[in-house]
């Protein structure tokens, strides 16, 4: 507390869900110049219309991740915690500070509060605008961007990742060795079609994916279109029934060549750029797999948005359902980091 501050009290605020590299950026300038840091977490209904709002993390656990990140740099006696229900957070009201702490995107609030300020017979607030941190694919890390399944919290793309599996390749083909690891279901398995409708309607989640004609075919049926469906007309090896095949044929997929035991470099490419358009368009999509689609339930997973489900047939199980979390999409960078190129 010896040190020099530029202000005495400084304040910022923000969600900070699924806490990343950015986030410490930004608190660590505010502790450089701030004797004092405010910070301001919104609150759960605050976030209730953001992009993706069923993903954002609640409001005690991302206070617990910055309250975890304040420790570690010893500066929890230089900071206080606020819950905050509008953009002002209070600030407006508030005689002691000096500076506010902003990005870009959040410059204009800090105006509308200098404004706020004035009207309330106190000082502006001296505006400090910190740059973006970018991820490895040069743009913006945020927190949007994790929950769309983009990057994770250290702003790594998961695109790029894969692309650095790849390398001059244009497949990956799984090695024998990890053959019965991956028969191994990913998440729950469903012994019937029953079971899946009434937890897909008890958790009502806002995206489903499909890969297998079995699985796509009957949550069709019952009436749960998912918005990304892969499907290859075929079952256990065998042709898929004309029933089924009648049902899907209804679907104008995109089309793609995968031969089985491997993963095609388009196969990766056209499912994140589906996962990419559903999000920005609303829009559903298929994809039709000349070959075999068994292994493309690994780059469905790494591509989709968190809190969403994926669901896949297994020959033996049935029905695996996977929901989407950090800890999924790294347990598939592992398993694809094996697969040889």
């Amino acid at each position: 507390m010896d040190k020099n501050y530029q202000y005495k009290k400084i304040v910022l605020g923000g969600t900070f869900d699924h806490f990343h590299k950015g986030h410490k950026f930004f608190l660590e300038k505010a502790f450089e110049v701030g004797r004092r840091v405010l910070i301001g977490i919104t609150s759960d209904k605050m976030i209730k219309d953001k992009f993706l709002s069923s993903a954002i993390e609640s409001f005690f656990l991302r206070k617990e991740n910055v309250c975890q990140f304040l420790m570690k740099k010893n500066w929890q006696e230089r900071a206080k915690i606020i819950k905050i229900n509008d953009f002002t957070g209070g600030v407006d009201k508030l005689k002691k500070a000096e500076a506010i702490i902003v990005s870009k995107n959040t410059y204009q609030n800090a105006l509308k509060i200098n404004d706020l300020r004035e009207k309330n017979g106190l000082k502006k607030l001296q505006i400090i605008i910190v740059s973006e941190v970018l991820a490895s694919d040069d743009k913006i890390i945020s927190s949007e961007r994790i929950r769309r399944g983009e990057i994770d919290r250290k702003g790594k793309s998961y695109w790029l990742q894969v692309l650095s599996f790849l390398k001059d390749s244009e497949k990956l083909v799984l090695p024998d060795n990890l053959k019965e690891k991956l028969r191994k279901p990913l998440g729950r398995v469903f012994s019937n079609t029953k079971e899946v409708i009434k937890f897909i309607k008890e958790k009502n989640k806002e995206f489903i994916f499909t890969v297998g004609d079995i699985v796509s075919y009957h949550l069709i049926k019952n009436k749960v279109n998912p918005h990304l469906l892969i499907f290859d007309w075929k079952t256990k090896r065998g042709e898929v029934d004309k029933k089924v095949k009648k049902t899907l044929e209804k679907i104008f997929p995109n089309k793609i060549v995968n031969q089985p035991g491997t993963i095609e470099k388009k196969a990766f490419l056209t499912i994140k750029t589906c996962v990419e358009k559903i999000l920005s368009k609303n829009e559903k999509r298929a994809v039709f797999v000349d070959g075999e689609e068994d292994l493309l339930a690994l780059p469905l997973i790494l591509f989709s948005p968190l809190n969403s489900l994926v669901f896949y047939g297994h020959w033996q199980f049935g029905v695996v359902m996977v929901e989407v979390n950090e800890g999924i999409k790294n347990k598939v960078l592992k398993l694809l980091r094996k697969f040889t190129a």
